[in-house]
């Protein structure tokens, strides 16, 4: 049986998840369901962007849900062959949505160092610089790069 949903009092959900990926591609199957059961349990999230296309498909669902995201270029997917600075471009155009509420997912990951690090560094500065721009919080990734923070 369905949980009964009873809004709160004051109308706001009781729990927002920061950092949810339910625009990707692993919820295609039960998307629907999942929105319905999180609405139902008064739950709302940030949905966040880690390339362009989910940074987009972030932004569509927010506007659909009437909720909020992040856009950014995770440290994972830096090293792809387009202009680094022009996909930030795009970044920026996303991030000048009112739904668009920070710039994330961004930072670095020396772990699995997917992309070279000097790449991930730029393109951190990057989403930093952008985020300061436009007076938005960031949200980062960091994995096993703890000594870096001489880039703030």
């Amino acid at each position: 049986m369905e949980p009964e949903y009873r809004e709160p009092n004051n109308g706001k959900p009781c729990i927002f998840d920061t950092h949810a990926h339910v625009s990707t591609d692993a919820f295609d199957k039960d998307r629907c369901q999942v929105l319905k059961r999180a609405r139902l349990s008064r739950v709302s999230f940030m949905e966040v962007g880690f390339d362009e296309d989910s940074s987009r498909k972030s932004l569509m669902l927010a506007e659909n849900t009437k909720g909020y995201c992040a856009a950014g270029i995770h440290p994972h997917e830096v090293a792809r062959e387009q202009c680094l600075e022009n996909r930030w471009k795009h970044i920026e155009e996303l991030a000048s949505h009112f739904r668009v509420k920070a710039i994330g997912e961004v930072g670095l990951d020396y772990f699995r160092n997917l992309s070279p690090q000097g790449v991930q560094r730029d393109a951190f500065a990057m989403g930093l610089d952008l985020a300061r721009r436009l007076g938005l919080p960031v949200i980062i990734h960091q994995q096993d790069a703890s000594g870096m923070c001489y880039l703030w």
